[in-house]
């Protein structure tokens, strides 16, 4: 599959950007990552992301869009890995 993540910004935390950067490692086995950093003065919603040709919303929460990213990468290892009967925790 591939997923094309629409970002708010970047991610300025670098210890932020290292968790980031581990779940796209993780991910990239799986799916063919692509990670799109948008102008937070666009107008885009830092809360929706492009998954495959549906629209993923991460509900009405407000979270940071760090977060947000962190979020939807962590649940897509998640369900990679339970779709090939891997084990999620070691």
């Amino acid at each position: 599959m591939h997923v094309r993540l629409l970002c708010v910004d970047k991610i300025r935390d670098h210890h932020l950007r290292g968790v980031i950067d581990a779940l796209l490692q993780r991910l990239r086995p799986y799916h063919r990552i692509e990670e799109v950093e948008l102008r937070p003065t666009d107008g885009s919603n830092p809360q929706r992301a492009i998954v495959g040709d549906s629209l993923a919303v991460l509900g009405k929460l407000t979270y940071l869009h760090e977060w947000s990213r962190a979020l939807l990468l962590e649940q897509l290892y998640r369900a990679a890995r339970i779709n090939t009967n891997a084990p999620y925790h070691h």
